[in-house]
């Protein structure tokens, strides 16, 4: 398997646009749910030393770092917003 150096993402932000086919709210756990999925496949596939660069709404970005740091025990670097 060909491990990844970095990954870059822009998941959707659960806002509650209509995109025509595709309607981004979930409930909020499942909303994290899908966060957490997504993330440990990204991690999955990164090398070790690899950087995930992720795009994110102020709503979610605390449950984020709490998903990659806590959970999934990446090194949360920062945030620039």
């Amino acid at each position: 398997m060909n491990l990844l150096i970095y990954i870059v993402a822009d998941p959707p932000y659960n806002l509650g646009k209509d995109y025509g086919n595709n309607h981004d709210l979930k409930g909020f756990d499942e909303y994290l749910d899908f966060s957490k999925d997504w993330l440990t496949e990204a991690k999955r596939v990164l090398k070790p030393n690899g950087t995930i660069y992720v795009f994110m709404g102020v709503r979610f970005i605390s449950y984020l770092y709490n998903i990659l740091d806590r959970e999934l025990l990446m090194f949360f670097n920062s945030d620039f917003g």
